[in-house]
């Protein structure tokens, strides 16, 4: 089979009626888009050459599939690192928090309130802060991957530009027989 030099934009097999038709497609379509061989084929011609090109066509679609996939890992772990980046200042911050304003807090606070009122506001007020601050990267970090999301969306709306084509096809091949 002649086969054509693949896109380096997509990768894709550029065709004369379908960005990414199997190949082969380049006997069955003239430069005015009217069928060639047509009017020679016989009818399990045709249909061995559709079941030819959609083999392509799913092979094709396939490996799109799985690019796509692969891209969506890679989003996921690199926001996987910023949520465990966020967790573990969460439990710094937490640990910081009760050890540094236990000691240095507690010591400011006793000047204003009571020893027994200061010794568990000030290391609670800074838990609070670092809790924040920690909250916001875990949820940075999940919004980006929701964003994301983990959808093959171009291969979704490519297999549909596909399901048309096929479509076409099979009404072209009906049109011809009939004719």
């Amino acid at each position: 089979m002649n086969r054509q030099p693949k896109d380096p934009v997509d990768g894709q097999v550029d065709r004369p009626d379908h960005p990414r038709a199997p190949v082969g497609m380049e006997s069955v379509v003239r430069e005015e888009g009217r069928p060639a061989a047509a009017a020679t084929a016989s009818v399990p011609d045709l249909l061995r050459k559709l079941s030819s090109e959609g083999s392509e066509l799913v092979r094709q679609e396939i490996a799109l599939v799985r690019a796509e996939m692969l891209e969506k890992v890679d989003t996921v772990k690199r926001n996987l690192g910023a949520i465990a980046a966020g967790a573990g200042l969460l439990l710094a911050g937490l640990l910081f928090a009760l050890w540094a304003l236990n000691t240095g807090v507690t010591a400011a606070l006793v000047q204003v309130v009571d020893a027994e009122i200061a010794v568990w506001l000030a290391p609670l007020i800074l838990a609070v802060l670092l809790l924040a601050v920690g909250w916001g990267l875990v949820s940075k970090g999940k919004d980006a991957i929701a964003e994301e999301g983990l959808t093959p969306e171009r291969s979704r709306e490519s297999l549909r530009t596909d399901k048309r084509w096929a479509e076409q096809k099979i009404t072209e091949a009906r049109e011809e027989v009939t004719r």
